[in-house]
């Protein structure tokens, strides 16, 4: 019985790292503990299809701020709900027609040492096809150029009226988009 309640007491020790030989303790090794870093993840998107969402979520944020509690009538092309063919044929005319004024009336100095650029813009177009707003939503980081954008949309307006079939939906249609600058193609939009 006493040596059974002596290995018993051996097995607390030896579960606390505690060993008992004749009298004495020593301490058992303790081992070490070790903090794993979770491996690092590479992004599964692309840079433009990134800027393209922190446009678009900047816009609806920006639109959520505006209305506070009431119901929007001002929409992103990408979030109308209905007419989505309707609205891509206006954004598609809508472009054509920022290159095509671009193109004519782009600055030379604005591109000035510069290879490429890209800026994010959102415009509001109001039911008449005037602009209501003309947003930077991400720099090119070139501010004459920046400057020059803004240029050639004002210039681009009056745009064509907005469909009747949009009205029952939104009373301003936002386009954001990513333009692109380069000395060989002047101004395209994505």
């Amino acid at each position: 019985m006493e040596s059974q309640k002596f290995k018993f007491m051996c097995f607390t020790f030896l579960f606390w790292g505690i060993v008992l030989t004749s009298g004495e303790s020593k301490a058992l090794p303790t081992a070490k503990l070790t903090e794993r870093k979770a491996p690092k993840t590479q992004p599964q998107l692309s840079l433009d299809e990134l800027q393209t969402q922190i446009a678009e979520l900047g816009a609806q944020i920006t639109n959520h701020e505006k209305q506070g509690e009431e119901v929007s009538r001002i929409k992103l092309a990408n979030a109308v709900s209905a007419n989505e063919s309707i609205v891509a044929q206006y954004k598609n005319d809508f472009i054509q027609k920022v290159e095509a004024v671009g193109s004519r009336n782009f600055p030379e100095a604005a591109m000035k040492n510069i290879a490429v650029a890209h800026a994010t813009i959102d415009v509001g177009i109001k039911a008449d096809g005037s602009i209501d707003s003309i947003n930077i939503q991400k720099f090119s980081g070139y501010p004459d150029l920046d400057k020059a954008a803004i240029q050639i949309v004002n210039m681009s307006a009056p745009f064509p009226r907005l469909p009747e079939a949009l009205l029952n939906e939104l009373d301003i249609l936002i386009i954001s988009r990513i333009y692109t600058f380069s000395d060989k193609s002047r101004t395209s939009a994505n």
